[in-house]
């Protein structure tokens, strides 16, 4: 088997687990679809975080295909925005439920693997990812915090 095609079959689990996180659930009458992502997400700070955890484990897959640093910047990138705008209450939500961080991440794969697009270091995106995920680990802490007081606050 080729390289290409090789790279190309390694893809298959990236898109079927992309697909159930993003897209899975299609409604009835309309092109709008969606996935577990944003029902996991219904949790504050712990489904953010679950979903956080699921959305690496496709990165690390896609990223065995090999990558440059400027794509492995724009996939983690792509993970802690969708994580830390995903973990504000409400706006969170309905975020989760259109920016599909994980049909991106695999968008950018392919790009690369089959268009050489996506090259280079990307040094300069590394800044944004490292100040996204402080900011997206204090946004996830405050969620889960502001929940288990809510839940206390409830008895």
């Amino acid at each position: 088997m080729t390289e290409p095609k090789r790279e190309l079959s390694s893809l298959k689990w990236a898109r079927h687990y992309a697909r159930i996180l993003d897209s899975n659930f299609k409604i009835l009458g309309t092109n709008f679809s969606f996935g577990l992502d944003p029902i996991i997400g219904l949790i504050p700070g712990l489904g953010d975080a679950v979903s956080m955890g699921f959305q690496f484990l496709l990165v690390v897959s896609l990223l065995r295909n090999g990558s440059s640093g400027e794509l492995r910047a724009k996939l983690i990138l792509n993970v802690l925005l969708d994580s830390a705008i995903g973990s504000i209450p409400i706006i969170g939500q309905i975020w989760d439920f259109f920016y599909k961080a994980n049909e991106r991440n695999l968008r950018l794969t392919q790009e690369y693997l089959l268009e050489d697009k996506h090259q280079g270091s990307g040094k300069g995106i590394w800044l944004s990812v490292l100040a996204l995920f402080i900011i997206t680990v204090v946004m996830i802490v405050y969620a889960f915090v502001w929940f288990v007081n809510w839940v206390v606050g409830l008895f």
